[in-house]
């Protein structure tokens, strides 16, 4: 049997160490000719493979790459600066030198458990942005007090006669930065439009808030995508690749691979509401775009204190009706619970009126109807105070 092949079915079943001898092994991706955005796609999903199997990741350096317009004798070069992995993994070359067995993938099938595994590989990634950054300057990279957005807008080019991603239309772009501006107002938001073609073909993004990186080098593109404060992914493994690199938020078009659990889906964007887990093992929750603006309780998809809240769930009687009195509700971290018990009552009690106006948008959001929200302060005595 092809070793390749019998490594695929040993990935299959978890036990990749029974296929080889006594020897080190070590795996890596098959030599490809693709653009930027692919080689990097592989190589992060034959390292993820390689820490999930604990067996070693060697790297291939690249040979052949599209996308060099200008016929730059240095393009695979600086390529290789930019992701600045070839000194700091292990090459074949070495690995061949060290004894390793080392396994190429020559039918994606690194690419296929990666996929499939994509939830567990935040734990695997921080290596891998360190690397990255290790030979940049990281410190303010855009050299201004914003919250830098990047918006990636997959357009045609030279060497790609692939439709998938190029025909999203400029106005969708544009709800989704309409949507942002408003979501990060309170933070001066500065949108960078990467893409490439003629200025005249973006005059409808022209605004004082947003500045136009068309055609530029790929090594500002890429590292200007990874290092914004927020990222906006397009149709194309060059943004997709960038996330998994990347610290920002990131909102991310529906791809034809998995995303990592804590991105937006853009839709969810432009619904007007974000998924949050309240409880493990249980559906998400949705809030408002204004909830996040309030206090610390939503950030990012991660629910402040929920340790809390999942203890206060698992107190609650899933067989019989009860009532709750939420005093101090907030925006509704604990008044949502409400979704997993249709019988219960609950009194929710916010004295400030836009937090009371996010709750209850919060409540409409999840159809939750069992919950009546007082614009009113509850204390143990009766006077004034100040909040």
């Amino acid at each position: 049997m092809n070793i390749n092949r019998f490594l695929y079915c040993i990935i299959i079943s978890g036990s990749l160490h029974s296929c080889f001898a006594d020897a080190p092994k070590a795996i890596t991706i098959h030599e490809r000719s693709d653009g930027f955005g692919a080689h990097v796609l592989h190589n992060i999903a034959a390292y993820v493979c390689a820490q999930m199997l604990d067996v070693e990741f060697c790297y291939r350096p690249f040979n052949q790459m599209e996308h060099n317009y200008d016929n730059d004798p240095n393009f695979i070069a600086k390529k290789e600066v930019l992701l600045n992995f070839i000194n700091n993994f292990m090459t074949i070359e070495e690995a061949s030198q060290k004894g390793y067995v080392v396994v190429p993938d020559r039918h994606d099938e690194y690419l296929a458990f990666f996929d499939k595994n994509t939830a567990a590989a935040p734990r695997y990634l921080e290596k891998l942005k360190s690397v990255f950054r290790a030979n940049k300057n990281n410190e303010n990279y855009f050299h201004n007090n914003n919250l830098n957005i990047a918006v990636h807008v997959r357009r045609p080019n030279p060497h790609d006669s692939r439709v998938y991603g190029t025909d999203i239309p400029d106005q969708y772009y544009l709800q989704i930065i309409d949507k942002l501006r408003a979501r990060y107002a309170h933070r001066n938001p500065l949108f960078h439009i990467y893409s490439q073609g003629n200025s005249e073909n973006f005059n409808l993004y022209t605004a004082p808030d947003v500045v136009l990186h068309l055609d530029e080098p790929l090594e500002d593109t890429y590292t200007g995508i990874v290092l914004a404060d927020v990222l906006v992914t397009g149709r194309s493994s060059l943004s997709y690749t960038a996330g998994f690199l990347s610290n920002a938020i990131v909102y991310h078009q529906s791809y034809m691979h998995n995303h990592l659990p804590y991105w937006i889906p853009v839709e969810r964007l432009l619904e007007g509401k974000f998924p949050y887990n309240l409880v493990q093992n249980k559906p998400d929750i949705y809030i408002s775009d204004i909830s996040e603006k309030i206090g610390c309780t939503w950030q990012n998809g991660i629910v402040w204190d929920k340790p809390l809240i999942e203890k206060f769930y698992s107190l609650l009687p899933s067989d019989q009706f009860f009532t709750v009195f939420d005093i101090g509700a907030q925006t509704g971290c604990f008044s949502l619970l409400a979704n997993f018990f249709p019988n219960s009552k609950w009194h929710a009690f916010e004295p400030i009126q836009e937090v009371a106006d996010a709750l209850q948008e919060n409540l409409n959001l999840n159809n939750i109807s069992q919950v009546t929200v007082y614009h009113k302060a509850v204390a143990d005595f009766t006077g004034t105070i100040n909040l």
